[in-house]
């Protein structure tokens, strides 16, 4: 960080120009920039370097915002440029990006607080008890509902709101993991998906059906 004046005049800080002398014909200087407005510049210009290296919270919050009683919940939270990674309620100290797996007994608010040599910064995030939670919203789609014997289809899914999601081809029941996706599938014979998600006792369904002729037909 630069602080000083030239020869004709010019005062400079950090690249900044902040004061400026006009010659005359008799050799004189001629103010342009006063006082104030130079110690202005100089407060801002000090106030946006240490804001930029504030701690900056990109996320803090929980997966579901409500549960029933006696269930689990995740918060989950993603800091920048701090030293220190704090959140009350029992969690305490954390390392800058992670998640804590916790079972709340009331509605609670949790804090994180962020800090470093240039200060602290902090969020919040709310969990809720509730003996009515929202069921799952799916969208279930399948590329074709009609192939050949040999040919593949794709499913598609996006499920909200859901704490565990499988599927069931009427022999095997495989969990899916992300609330996104698609999976390729080759079905011998005509076969029913059907997608189930759960959100505690909340529970949603939704089906496709591939119908498979033999090749030839």
């Amino acid at each position: 960080m630069r602080f000083y004046q030239n020869l004709t005049g010019i005062i400079l800080f950090s690249g900044i120009l902040l004061f400026a002398g006009v010659s005359s014909a008799c050799g004189n200087v001629r103010p342009v920039t006063t006082e104030a407005k130079i110690g202005k510049i100089v407060t801002d210009e000090l106030d946006k370097q240490v804001k930029a290296q504030m701690p900056v919270i990109n996320s803090f919050g929980f997966d579901f915002p409500e549960v029933v009683p006696g269930d689990n919940a995740t918060l989950k939270w993603n800091v920048k440029q701090a030293e220190v990674v704090k959140i009350d309620n029992g969690v305490g100290e954390v390392e800058a990006s992670g998640s804590r797996l916790l079972i709340p007994s009331a509605d609670t608010t949790y804090t994180l607080t962020a800090s470093n040599k240039y200060g602290s910064v902090t969020g919040v995030a709310q969990i809720k008890l509730t003996d009515n939670v929202s069921p799952p919203l799916i969208i279930f789609t399948v590329s074709t509902t009609s192939i050949k014997s040999g040919q593949t289809a794709l499913l598609v899914w996006e499920v909200f709101r859901a704490r565990e999601i499988t599927i069931d081809n009427g022999t095997k029941v495989v969990l899916i993991k992300e609330s996104k996706g698609t999976a390729s599938v080759q079905p011998a014979v005509t076969t029913t998906y059907k997608l189930k998600a759960a959100n505690g006792p909340a529970v949603s369904t939704k089906s496709v059906t591939i119908e498979v002729t033999q090749a030839g037909n």
